[in-house]
């Protein structure tokens, strides 16, 4: 069993430059802990967004981050934008867009019954993504292009993921595909396990659910673990998420479970931007995929613990404290 990342992938990584390309929008949550939506007087604003909480994350754990997105002209793009600055996420690679275009807005709840996120994405701003702003990035020097699924639901930014995949192959910059599969912003299951599998098999790493890897696997027939199995045969280094039962680790014949911290969860969500962050910034100080699969692991566990996403990513100490001091069911 070998749980050395591959030498080429290696030495991109070291150098901990990533472009991490999606979306980035306002979250809202009620106040006190545990309140409704509907109780609510009160609101906590925080940064949201899959992308900005990957970019939050790992900036938090000593990597640079360059966030490739589109804000909306106006005062929630700008909290957006001032939020990115305070954790040091470059935005070189942004612009912003005027018109009836949006940032995305989440209401969610911090409760761990059944809490209810509400997301507002018509005319999304970060969908708006052009192939001239990716044309501004120069992969030749960065570390890996990461990439969410949701990007890739509808054009102009769909075909700009196909640029931005294209401009980084053709620089050897690695490829890391968040499946981020949202049933809400897709036409069909079917387009998305079509767009999200042909940039899947142009990717170095492929991370996701066992939801996301069902969608993956309609176009071609295959069940969700086989589908994943099918992309580690070709040279993709798949991790098979599972939620509190850990994780599975696949690559060409190399195949090994990881469980997971048992912490008091506030809620669910948040959790895979954090092991997102955690686990690829673990990989570019040089340690190896069991260890970084468990810092990433650590990183969710922390952040269900707390309230909001992007603010309750912990730091590099937070997270090897709690490895210390918490039993991990590997």
């Amino acid at each position: 069993m070998t749980y050395e990342l591959p030498k080429t992938i290696l030495e991109r990584f070291l150098s901990k430059k990533f472009v991490i390309l999606g979306r980035a929008g306002l979250d809202l949550y009620p106040n006190p802990i545990g309140l409704s939506t509907q109780d609510a007087d009160n609101f906590i604003s925080d940064l949201g967004g899959s992308a900005a909480n990957i970019a939050v994350s790992m900036s938090k754990h000593g990597c640079n981050t360059f966030l490739c997105s589109t804000f909306s002209d106006d005062s929630v793009g700008d909290f957006i934008k001032k939020k990115l600055e305070i954790y040091n996420i470059n935005t070189d690679y942004c612009n912003s867009i005027s018109g009836s275009y949006k940032n995305s807005l989440a209401l969610a709840e911090n409760k761990t019954h059944k809490p209810k996120v509400v997301i507002y994405r018509n005319n999304a701003a970060d969908l708006q993504i052009s192939k001239e702003l990716i044309k501004t990035i120069n992969f030749e020097f960065k570390s890996g292009l990461i990439i969410t699924g949701t990007a890739l639901s509808s054009e102009p930014s769909r075909g700009s993921v196909f640029a931005a995949v294209k401009l980084a192959k053709k620089n050897k910059c690695p490829v890391i595909l968040d499946l981020d599969y949202r049933k809400d912003a897709w036409s069909s299951s079917m387009k998305a396990s079509e767009k999200i599998g042909q940039i899947a098999i142009e990717s170095d790493f492929c991370i996701g659910n066992e939801e996301e890897f069902d969608v993956l696997g309609l176009k071609n027939n295959f069940l969700s673990k086989d589908f994943a199995f099918y992309l580690a045969k070709k040279g993709k280094i798949i991790i098979y998420k599972k939620g509190d039962l850990g994780c599975e680790f696949m690559y060409l014949n190399n195949h090994f479970s990881l469980g997971a911290f048992n912490v008091k969860s506030l809620k669910p969500f948040g959790a895979g931007d954090a092991f997102m962050g955690g686990f690829i910034s673990s990989l570019s100080r040089n340690n190896n995929l069991k260890d970084s699969l468990i810092f990433g692991s650590a990183c969710a566990a922390l952040v269900v613990s707390k309230i909001g996403c992007s603010s309750a990513m912990p730091v590099f100490s937070e997270v090897k404290t709690f490895i210390h001091n918490n039993k991990y069911k590997g």
